[in-house]
């Protein structure tokens, strides 16, 4: 059995024919060292742009700038350069090119630092017995670039065990590693793969992308505000959760702050504290098994504004 919610945020208000609301992105240039002298570039092609638009690419290195590519790059948002000196700096630059002129839009370049990793390492705050695990993007400040929200998991069981686990915790940062904050989902979040999913976009239409998940008494923000009642523990003999409230947190992207809080919907019950046999009438177990496995979205359901779709069961 699964119910469905639909949390429709209409906070964008549209005039003439309406047009999906869509996230701001910059042109998101990146290089990655594949080593042997060779770098790859990558690059967005947006919503918006031409569906005639070509592209040509720019290495700098010192104070000499050539375009390394020979023709117009028009049906790809990739290139490798096969030229490109390791020991020092390089940087790209992405140009496009519509009816044979040349233009530079915001976050075309990117630089490659000398003898950089064939990867992009960012240090992160992990607790004590935690490793990251479930991750999401979105750009809390506007910029065009996206930031990363990743689930730190410690000790986490399936619902079909039980048994306590740790507290679910939630981190930002920024793809150059400065932290942001930190959310705690509190004790009466199971940690494991099925209970957290978090959603990651900008619902109200101000460029900035919000977050948002199922919370409980005890949670803490990312500005350290507590929702709910922390003197609540609500996990039974075996670990389970099985009562008590259940709320639906919005938080701001940039800082971790809870903007709004609200039932979670849909309930395990038609009341906080439903008995084993209730809801193994309702799920067919009495321990969580089936109630408390959880998928979300983002679906843009009247085909103009983003909406949460909760899933439960």
């Amino acid at each position: 059995m699964k119910q469905l919610l639909f949390i429709t945020c209409f906070f964008c208000m549209m005039s003439g024919f309406a047009q999906r609301q869509m996230e701001y992105l910059n042109r998101g240039v990146y290089a990655i060292n594949q080593g042997n002298g060779k770098v790859f570039v990558s690059w967005r092609l947006l919503a918006t742009d031409d569906d005639a638009i070509a592209f040509n690419l720019y290495r700098t290195a010192g104070n000499k700038t050539i375009k390394i590519n020979k023709e117009p790059i028009s049906t790809i948002t990739g290139f490798t350069d096969e030229a490109a000196d390791s020991a020092v700096a390089n940087t790209y630059t992405i140009k496009t090119l519509l009816k044979g002129k040349e233009q530079q839009a915001s976050g075309s370049s990117f630089t490659l630092k000398a003898q950089s990793l064939p990867y992009l390492s960012i240090p992160l705050h992990t607790p004590p017995g935690y490793a990251p695990n479930d991750a999401s993007v979105g750009d809390v400040d506007g910029d065009g670039e996206y930031e990363i929200f990743i689930h730190m998991a410690g000790r986490g069981r399936d619902n079909s065990q039980a048994g306590n686990t740790d507290v679910p915790i939630i981190q930002a940062y920024k793809l150059n590693g400065t932290f942001l904050w930190q959310i705690n989902l509190g004790k009466n979040i199971r940690e494991g793969a099925h209970y957290t999913q978090m959603m990651v976009y900008d619902l109200d239409g101000d460029g900035k992308a919000e977050i948002c998940m199922k919370t409980a008494d005890g949670t803490i923000d990312g500005m350290g505000k507590v929702i709910g009642d922390s003197t609540k523990d609500w996990r039974n003999g075996r670990g389970y959760i099985l009562s008590g409230p259940e709320y639906f947190t919005v938080f701001d992207g940039a800082t971790g702050a809870a903007l709004a809080t609200d039932n979670y919907n849909p309930p395990r019950y038609s009341n906080e504290n439903p008995t084993e046999q209730e809801l193994k009438a309702i799920w067919g177990d009495g321990y969580g098994n089936r109630m408390d496995r959880f998928i979300a979205c983002i679906a843009y359901l009247d085909g103009v504004h983003p909406s949460v779709v909760m899933c439960r069961g």
